[in-house]
């Protein structure tokens, strides 16, 4: 699933999200054979006419564009380019994907980005520009089965500080380049089963902060058939994860899929707020609305506050 945003995608610099440290391959071709076009690939699409895109590349592109060489194209309004590696990433070889891949634009784009794993599915998202980048976020651990979650973290100049509070706060690491991706290894997240669930591993919200530059964030979560993430029983999600200042719309609308007795195909819905701030909203569910904490959301499988960072009050994530 890729969620749109609208105008807050439109802009003239992005740096593409993707995994950098070659945790997952395309598709696990090299077992099966049967995925030679699954490959990671960005989409930039231009807003209007006479637009100058220029991109350089992490990896050797089909069509001849090389690796860390720069190149300029020219799009019209609703054109789209693109750009797709050449050959499949090979897993825990580096660089695996199209991460940290830079796009300049004369005139507002929107770019979106999607990587084929195993098992022939997809994960990304559009992306946001460095423009609307931020400095503090909270991650909320996913709905994952015998998987090891992971954010990557982009940042957009050199030399800025990322620090990760997985229970506790430690700078995790520098960036040495513009567009540098790090890779945070967060745990298991959580999973259901049909009697309830289990807790993820540590806190149930890793916070990042970062200092000296703004950075964005890509999470990726999923479920595996097998534990112990066989590449090739792999199921992945992913999404860029908003900034804890992102101000939601008033009404949000949440697909449910028909539930099921495995831990992979039950629903679940995050919540992430200020604390105080839960008497603000209320839920919509098989015609009836109910106001937080009446019991209406369901089993609450997990409340607690989220470890503060540089200027946030206290808050709470709840899992429903």
């Amino acid at each position: 699933m890729f969620t749109l945003k609208g105008k807050h995608a439109l802009g003239n610099e992005f740096y593409v999200a993707q995994i950098s440290d070659g945790y997952s391959e395309n598709a696990f071709n090299q077992k099966s054979g049967t995925t030679l076009n699954a490959l990671d690939q960005i989409d930039i699409m231009a807003t209007e006419i006479g637009t100058q895109v220029t991109f350089t590349p992490t990896k050797d592109c089909v069509g001849g564009f090389l690796k860390n060489q720069t190149y300029t194209k020219t799009l019209n309004r609703g054109e789209v380019f693109k750009l797709c590696e050449q050959t499949q990433g090979s897993r825990w070889t580096i660089p695996t994907t199209l991460a940290g891949t830079k796009i300049t634009s004369t005139k507002p784009i929107v770019v979106t980005s999607v990587e084929d794993h195993s098992n022939r599915d997809a994960a990304g998202d559009q992306l946001i520009p460095t423009s609307r980048w931020a400095t503090q976020f909270a991650v909320t651990k996913g709905v994952s089965y015998e998987i090891n979650e992971r954010i990557y973290v982009i940042a957009r100049d050199n030399g800025t500080r990322v620090y990760v509070n997985n229970g506790t706060e430690t700078l995790h690491a520098t960036a040495t380049k513009d567009g540098d991706t790090l890779s945070v290894y967060t745990g298991l997240g959580r999973w259901f089963n049909s009697g309830g669930g289990t807790s993820p591993t540590g806190v149930p919200v890793v916070t990042v902060r970062s200092e000296g530059g703004p950075i964005s964030i890509l999470h990726m979560v999923g479920y595996s058939t097998t534990a112990g993430d066989a590449p090739d029983n792999t199921h992945p999600a992913a999404a860029v994860i908003p900034s804890v200042y992102s101000i939601s719309p008033k009404l949000l609308a949440f697909y449910q899929v028909t539930p099921g007795t495995t831990p992979t195909d039950n629903n679940a819905i995050m919540l992430v707020y200020r604390d105080t701030f839960d008497t603000y909203f209320e839920m919509e569910y098989n015609g009836s609305t109910h106001s937080y904490g009446s019991g209406g959301f369901g089993k609450i499988l997990s409340s607690g506050p989220i470890p503060c960072m540089t200027g946030c009050n206290e808050s709470r994530v709840q899992l429903i």
